[in-house]
């Protein structure tokens, strides 16, 4: 009983693990039938699996078998079809179910093809019960991969939206792509609305801005660039006036859940942008807020010390000492209009003009805001030079 039970064991282990495939070409060679065993890929060419009486030139067909198959709802665990249409093959037989198509092509016409389905039938039964083992076990590897992305999107999720340089984001968002979907390269490129410029990763080519490149609304969905091998995706991820385009290879076309993670992540990255721009922008406010209270308090103690000149010269004086002090530059009195055209900076009060260059500190320019106060200290200098009139 025990040798009976083993027997078994290896029998179904064998069918379980591609026998049911060699079962299938052995009963092909007994009857000296010349053929091919086809699987239908991803990219809608055929994939030559196994064979029966030759030996194929090529291990992928881009003959298209399934229109000559009606594509009707499988109501069975599988149905067996076939077809005597094509002229390249005499006879097709369609193995299907609704997950899986497997076509056998044959070499040479058949005598009574509706018998020979009959015979065909075991064999095929054999098949559906090795694609639905290694079907269990594919399902195992994607619950798998997918629990490994919930725990890659926890992971971004705590990092994401942190305050961070764009150099540093796009370095984090290649990480998190490369970490939780392996492709074989990533390259980060950021559009300043001319062309495109290498922000991260590697490329021997940047691609020419047109296309999804150039369109002027991009949400954050993945896009097939290429649909061969190395199959190219772009991820865009844009807000506001910040464009960037994620390009992940990949050596095989990625399924659906791996679009699926792109696009949540795509989302994510976009939302990030948008907060750490309000986080950005709210801070400028800030400091913008604080100038200005800054500036008021400082008008108000200018005017102060200049109501408490008792001369004309201690008036200019304390003037002179001011515009020093707010510029960080050297100032001088002038008496003419054309001598203070020789300055870069100056300011009319009253019939007098205060000029300004560099000093000692080497400043020579001088800021929207510190342009803004020097400009209201002069009209409040010139209002109070009245008094002296």
């Amino acid at each position: 009983m025990s040798e009976n039970i083993k027997d078994l064991y290896n029998k179904i282990e064998f069918l379980v693990n591609g026998g049911a495939l060699k079962s299938l070409t052995d009963f092909l060679n007994e009857k000296n039938i010349k053929a091919l065993v086809v699987e239908k890929n991803v990219s809608d060419t055929l994939n030559v699996i196994d064979a029966a009486g030759i030996v194929p030139e090529s291990l992928t067909l881009n003959d298209s078998v399934s229109k000559y198959f009606n594509s009707g709802v499988v109501k069975e665990s599988f149905e067996i079809e076939f077809s005597e249409a094509s002229e390249t093959w005499p006879l097709i037989v369609k193995i299907k179910s609704s997950h899986w198509d497997i076509y056998i092509l044959f070499k040479e016409k058949i005598d009574n093809p509706k018998n020979f389905i009959e015979e065909l039938k075991p064999y095929a039964g054999l098949i559906n019960l090795w694609k639905t083992f290694s079907s269990i076990s594919e399902t195992e590897k994607k619950l798998s991969r997918l629990s490994y992305m919930i725990l890659a999107t926890k992971s971004t999720l705590a990092s994401i939206f942190e305050p961070m340089p764009l150099q540093y984001f796009a370095s984090f968002l290649a990480d998190v792509l490369q970490e939780s979907l392996f492709p074989k390269s990533i390259a980060i490129l950021k559009d300043d609305g001319n062309k495109l410029t290498l922000l991260h990763g590697k490329l021997d080519n940047i691609p020419e801005r047109k296309g999804i490149f150039e369109n002027q609304i991009l949400p954050p969905a993945p896009v097939i660039l290429k649909n061969s091998s190395p199959f190219e995706i772009v991820l865009p991820v844009a807000e506001d006036d910040l464009r960037l385009f994620c390009l992940i290879q990949w050596e095989d076309l990625p399924d659906d859940q791996t679009m699926n993670f792109l696009e949540l992540l795509g989302n994510l990255a976009v939302r990030a942008v948008a907060i750490n721009n309000l986080r950005s922008k709210s801070h400028e406010n800030e400091v913008s807020i604080s100038t200005r209270d800054f500036t008021v308090l400082s008008l108000s103690n200018v005017l102060k010390i200049l109501r408490e000149a008792e001369n004309k010269d201690k008036f200019f004086s304390l003037l002179l000492d001011i515009f020093k002090e707010q510029s960080r530059m050297e100032a001088y009195l002038l008496s003419s209009s054309k001598d203070s055209e020789a300055y870069k900076y100056s300011f009319s009060i009253g019939d007098e003009f205060i000029a300004l260059e560099s000093g000692q500190e080497g400043i020579t320019t001088l800021n929207r805001s510190q342009l803004a106060s020097l400009e209201l200290i002069a009209q409040f200098a010139a209002h109070e030079f009245g008094r002296f009139n």
